[in-house]
């Protein structure tokens, strides 16, 4: 949506998809791993695995100092029935070797309702996904992925104790 709009971020919008999640988040560490040297230019992450239902609430995890940008989006999101919860978020686990390593993150939380009926299951298919809440979906995480790259200033830096890749190392010897 936001290259169909014609309005080019003035900043790359990176996605990505990990893998083994359910089994030791080997993707999303060796993401953190190979992108070590890059991660101030991580400006913020979101990740999505709750399913499909509707957003109903945002949090994030930024420096005090970039709550005002926080706030931006929570006024563009708000209109959309999504609430603004508290800066303590964690997001989801793939994140978590780069949040671990300094990375501002915005978690959005899914109704979850109906999330666990058809969760792997071989019924688990498209058909079951309401098209008004993916839709909201999308609108929510194109908004705030579109604030975060045309934003002059950044979300900060979140404290570390080891680097991305001391990080992930040490998980993997777990």
């Amino acid at each position: 949506l936001i290259l169909d709009s014609g309005n080019e971020p003035l900043r790359t919008i990176r996605i990505v998809l990990f893998a083994n999640e359910e089994f030791g988040l080997s993707g999303a560490k060796q993401y953190a791993i190979d992108h070590a040297d890059e991660i101030d230019r991580h400006v913020l992450g979101m990740e999505a695995d709750f399913g499909a239902g509707a957003v109903w609430q945002f949090s994030s995890r930024v420096t005090e100092g970039s709550l005002d940008l926080v706030d931006e989006i929570d006024a563009l999101l708000e209109p959309i029935g999504i609430e603004r919860g508290n800066n303590l978020s964690t997001t989801g686990s793939d994140l978590s070797p780069m949040r671990k390593a300094g990375m501002p993150i915005l978690g959005m939380k899914s109704d979850g309702t109906y999330y666990f009926d058809y969760h792997h299951t071989v019924d688990d298919t498209l058909d079951k996904i309401s098209r008004a809440d993916i839709n909201q979906n999308v609108a929510a995480y194109v908004t705030a992925a579109y604030v975060a790259a045309n934003i002059e200033r950044d979300f900060g830096r979140l404290s570390i104790d080891t680097t991305p890749s001391q990080t992930c190392a040490a998980e993997f010897d777990k």
